[in-house]
């Protein structure tokens, strides 16, 4: 999935960039880093453009949220 940080205070909010992953899942998201993952919601910062790896699993809330499994600034 790619997408756009928006906000990174608490947690780390990103709008999906993919119009095929927002009409199946919606646009907005928060991303949680799993446990040992280097990750750190302190790499990035509001615009960058990001791919988020993730394990399949979204949990239907408002945003959604994804526990990724690596997340890394678009080149």
């Amino acid at each position: 999935m790619t997408g756009v940080v928006i906000e990174n205070k608490n947690q780390l909010k990103i709008e999906a960039t993919e119009k095929d992953f927002v009409d199946s899942h919606g646009k907005y998201f928060v991303i949680r880093f799993e446990k040992g993952k280097e990750n750190r919601n302190d790499d990035f910062l509001v615009g960058d453009q990001v791919i988020v790896k993730y394990d399949g699993i979204i949990y239907e809330s408002n945003p959604a949220v994804i526990d990724a499994k690596s997340v890394k600034r678009k080149e």
